[in-house]
């Protein structure tokens, strides 16, 4: 047990005992001032506090300055405070470019080979691939760490040890897919999609990050990735609509 020996004076009034620590502490609080008599079993006359070498007052600053936290201090490169990012757009987009593709997919699978899935209609392509897609997305952000829709918009995926393994990655995938998408269920998936941008603008993580504690990192895009992104969303629309039109006919 630390010993309590140390005393000080507050006009005529003496307080103590106290440990040294005590004492240091109040000296930090400023309670104890440079020019407060103090005095202990080693010093039993009394003495300035500043005289005391035990007290390393001469090393304490009555009044620090106030100083920003390094986070805050710190000049970012601007490549890094571009990981800092929120960007739900972009973010939306590189899902729906995901989601486009694995369509893409099935329908070509539907017209290549006669299988069972040949007689799912076209209509629910979008719901059957969300689904299909919670697993390819664990896959490649366990192995890559992105997706093509988020490689196109620069956006990486990782946890705080780094890449992300299979299950990690699943939970994640299944939390967007049902927090984030609504089970790709009209209507519902409109209300989930607005709840989470929110949530993402003004918490800056989505809620499926947090609760799997995954941080997701922005670059800079660039003038050629934004026009190949605009150019394949205009043909993603055009395809639709032949699509739609198709199956009216």
């Amino acid at each position: 047990m630390t010993e309590k020996n140390w005393y000080y004076r507050r006009g005529e009034e003496e307080l103590g005992p106290f440990a040294l620590e005590e004492i240091t502490k109040k000296i930090d609080t400023g309670e104890i001032e440079p020019e407060t008599f103090v005095r202990s079993s080693n010093h039993p006359e009394w003495l300035r506090s500043k005289e005391v070498k035990e007290l390393n007052v001469e090393f304490l600053d009555p009044h620090p300055p106030i100083t920003k936290p390094e986070s805050e201090s710190r000049n970012y490169p601007e490549e890094e405070m571009q990981k800092k990012w929120t960007r739900p757009w972009m973010r939306f987009w590189a899902r729906m470019l995901d989601y486009s593709l694995i369509t893409y997919i099935l329908v070509f699978l539907t017209n290549l080979v006669n299988i069972p899935f040949v007689f799912v209609s076209p209509m629910y392509f979008p719901f059957v691939g969300t689904f299909l897609w919670v697993f390819v997305e664990a896959l490649l952000l366990s192995t890559w760490g992105s997706t093509p829709g988020k490689w196109l918009y620069r956006i990486y995926v990782h946890t705080e040890e780094g890449k992300p393994t299979y299950r990690q990655a699943l939970a994640r995938s299944f939390g967007v897919w049902w927090m984030g998408l609504g089970a790709a269920l009209p209507i519902i998936s409109i209300i989930t999609m607005i709840v989470a941008n929110v949530k993402l603008s003004n918490l800056g993580k989505t809620s499926w990050d947090r609760i799997y504690n995954f941080e997701v990192e922005h670059k800079k895009i660039g003038f050629w990735r934004t026009f190949i992104g605009v150019l394949y969303f205009v043909f993603l629309f055009s395809f639709y609509i032949q699509m739609l039109a198709a199956i009216a006919t």
